[in-house]
Parts: structure tokens; C-alpha cells; sequence
């Protein structure tokens, strides 16, 4: 992806981020050549927001896969911890993606289908306030 921004823009939008928890803000980091670990930690940790869940998950799955390590359980379980609270914030992605691995199950945990069931339930009423609101 090519820089919109150049750093210095990304480092005041990352400002804006730690302080107030723009979600714009935050999503205009993808476009700066900054890293956005520690700004997706502060949404989803501070200001609780689904996109920065569905981020750490993602870093932390990424960094053993990027490194061909296996996933330990406790990584595991906090990367799952913010799949979660994504899903339960209603995030379409964490909801599709935790539906997934309900299915299937990890390397530390077993396919569970009365939780892959509850987000199946949850995911179409994702779909369902989406479209009504796209009316």
C-alpha cells in the first residue's frame, strides 16, 4: 500500500488516536508509513473499539505464522480474547472470523458449536441492522 501520508501527518493522527480515539484517525494510519501496534492497542484496550481488536488479533496470529513458530496457549488466548470482544461488539469480520474457528477449533482449543451457533446468530443480525440501515 502506498503512503497517503507522510509520517509526520501519520504521527498527528496517531496523536489524535491516543487522545480522543478517532475512529477516522485510526483509520487513517493505514495510510502512513507508521507501525500501528501500539495505536491499535490504545483502541482497543482504551476506547474499545472493534477495529483495533480485530487488529491485535490479527498482530498477534501474524507474528508466530510470519515466523513459523507455533502459537503458545496464552498467545492464543489473548488473541482470541480480542477476536471475541470484536465479535461482541458486533465487528461483521470478528463475528465471520470467530465463526470460523468455533467450527473448526485451534491449536488449544476444540471446535465448540454451540459458540460457533451464537455468533452464526449474532453475525446475521449484524447483516440484518446493516441493511436496514443502508435503506
Amino acid at each position: 500500500m502506498t503512503p497517503q501520508y507522510t509520517k509526520e501527518e501519520g504521527l498527528e493522527f496517531g496523536k489524535e488516536v491516543m487522545t480522543t480515539g478517532s475512529e477516522y484517525s485510526f483509520r487513517q494510519l493505514y495510510f502512513a508509513p507508521i507501525d500501528m501496534v501500539p495505536y491499535s492497542f490504545v483502541m482497543a484496550n482504551k476506547y474499545n473499539s472493534a477495529n483495533g481488536c480485530w487488529n491485535m488479533y490479527q498482530y498477534i496470529i501474524d507474528l508466530f505464522d510470519n515466523n513459523g513458530i507455533e502459537i503458545d496457549s496464552l498467545s492464543e488466548s489473548i488473541a482470541m480474547g480480542y477476536l471475541k470482544r470484536g465479535a461482541d461488539l458486533k465487528d461483521e469480520w470478528c463475528t465471520e472470523y470467530i465463526i470460523s474457528l468455533y467450527k473448526k477449533g485451534g491449536v488449544f482449543f476444540s471446535p465448540d458449536s454451540v459458540l460457533a451457533k451464537y455468533y452464526s446468530e449474532q453475525y446475521e443480525h449484524i447483516k440484518v441492522n446493516k441493511q436496514s440501515s443502508n435503506r
